[in-house]
C-alpha cells in the first residue's frame, strides 16, 4: 500500500484527478515493483540448489534451425561425397568472369584452373540459380510471368517455383522435388525463352541452368535432396511447427527427436524403404503421412 500512495502523484486527491488510464499504468508500475521487491527477498531465502535450479535455463532456439542445418551438413556431406570417391561430380557452373577466363586461357593455364577451382556445382548451387531465372525475388527481374503463362497451357494450373531465390526454409528441398517432377517442361522453356530473343542466346546463368537440367549427377543430388524432404523434413516440420502438433515446448519433444532417430537408422539400414520397388509413404515418412 505504501508503494501505492508513492504513486498517487501527491495524495489521495490528486490520484483521483489522474485519467482512469493513467490510474490504471501507475497502478500496473507499483504491482511490478512490488513483486520484484517480494522475489528477490524470496529468492535470497532459497538454498544455493534451489537458486541453482530456478535460475536454470535452457535455450534450444528453433526447430526450423535444426531442420535447416542437417540439410546443410547433409548437402556439404553429399558435395564431398564424389571427391572422396575420387568420381568426377555434378557440372560445374561458373558465373560469367569465371567462364570467360576459361574461354580465353590456354588449356591447363593457371587462370583457367582457377576460375574452375572456385566454381560451384551440384543440386543447391543449380537451385539458386534457377531460383534467379524462374522466380527472382526483384518481381521485376526472371521469368515467373512468362513461365507462369508456359506453366498453365501445358498443366493447367499454374506452379510456381519453390522460392529458392530468397531465404526461405525447405525451399531447396522442394526445388529439388519440382526439378525432378517437371524437368521434362523446363528444359523445353529455356529452349523458348532462347528462341524467343534476337540474340538467340542464354545469358550465363540461363545457360548453367540449361546445363545443369541435362546433368544426371546434378539430378542425383536433387535425388537426395528431395527425399529428405519428403520422408524427413516435412514430416519433423509438421509436428513441430504444424498446426496438429502435440507439444509446443522443445523439452516435450524428446520422444519425437529419438523416433527421427531410429527412422534415419532404418533409411540408412534399409534405402529399399525410400527408393525400392515396392516403397510407401507410410514406411518411408517419418510420420507415415503423404508426401509433400
Amino acid at each position: 500500500m505504501e508503494m501505492l500512495i508513492k504513486n498517487f502523484a501527491g495524495g489521495l486527491s490528486a490520484w483521483e484527478a489522474l485519467s482512469v488510464g493513467e490510474r490504471h499504468t501507475r497502478s500496473q508500475v507499483a504491482l511490478q515493483t512490488l513483486h520484484h521487491q517480494i522475489g528477490e527477498q524470496r529468492f535470497a531465502s532459497l538454498s544455493d540448489a534451489e537458486k541453482g535450479a530456478t535460475d536454470f535455463f535452457v535455450w534450444a532456439g528453433c526447430c526450423m534451425h535444426k531442420e535447416l542445418n542437417a540439410v546443410k551438413g547433409g548437402n556439404a556431406a553429399m558435395t564431398a561425397w564424389w571427391q572422396d570417391n575420387n568420381i568426377d561430380g555434378p557440372i560445374i557452373l561458373m558465373n560469367r568472369d569465371n567462364t570467360a577466363a576459361v574461354s580465353i586461357a590456354p588449356s591447363g593455364a593457371v587462370a583457367a584452373q582457377r576460375a574452375l577451382a572456385v566454381s560451384g556445382r551440384g543440386a543447391v548451387k543449380a537451385l539458386d540459380l534457377s531460383g534467379l531465372v524462374f522466380r527472382h525475388k526483384d518481381d521485376k527481374k526472371g521469368q515467373q510471368d512468362s513461365l507462369r503463362f508456359y506453366l498453365e497451357a501445358q498443366l493447367g494450373y499454374f506452379l510456381p517455383w519453390p522460392d529458392t531465390s530468397n531465404t526461405w526454409y525447405q525451399s531447396h528441398c522442394d526445388g529439388a522435388s519440382a526439378w525432378l517432377v517437371y524437368r521434362p517442361l523446363y528444359s523445353p522453356y529455356l529452349e523458348l525463352m532462347m528462341d524467343r530473343k534476337d540474340s538467340r542466346n542464354l545469358t550465363n546463368i540461363e545457360r548453367n541452368v540449361y546445363n545443369a537440367f541435362q546433368c544426371p549427377k546434378t539430378a542425383e543430388e536433387m535425388a537426395c535432396l528431395s527425399v529428405w524432404g519428403n520422408c524427413v523434413g516435412h514430416p519433423y516440420m509438421r509436428q513441430v511447427r504444424g498446426r496438429l502438433r502435440e507439444h509446443s515446448n522443445l523439452l516435450d519433444l524428446g520422444p519425437l527427436h529419438a523416433r527421427l532417430l531410429d527412422h534415419l537408422k532404418k533409411m540408412i539400414s534399409n534405402i529399399k524403404i525410400v527408393l525400392g520397388a515396392e516403397a510407401t509413404y507410410s514406411a518411408a515418412s517419418l510420420d507415415g503421412k503423404p508426401f509433400e
